[in-house]
């Protein structure tokens, strides 16, 4: 791969780390949940759900199909993926 083309690459992956991070801010603050809660909820350690949320890494699809089976979360489902504002997030209420 060129050169240009790794950069755009990685400059794209690191603009959607940073957007799965909000939106995970996001979901967890509005369930009033802390880092530790929202991880054992997810079955992975504190430090994992730490990754996600300072955009070092991205959950798998497996993880945030988990979250969004819990009632508090299953309202932003169709929003969480929409990229046409800066969290994609809508209350659902």
């Amino acid at each position: 791969m060129k050169p240009e083309r790794r950069e755009l690459v990685e400059r794209e992956r690191a603009l959607h780390s940073e957007l799965f991070a909000r939106k995970l801010i996001f979901l967890r603050t509005q369930a009033h949940l802390d880092g530790a809660e929202i991880a054992r909820l997810l079955g992975v350690t504190r430090a994992t759900y730490a990754t996600w949320e300072n955009a070092q890494r991205v959950p798998s699809l497996m993880h945030i199909y988990k979250l969004f089976k819990y009632p508090q979360f299953r309202g932003y489902l169709e929003s969480f993926f929409d990229e046409d504002n800066e969290y994609g997030l809508v209350n659902p209420s």
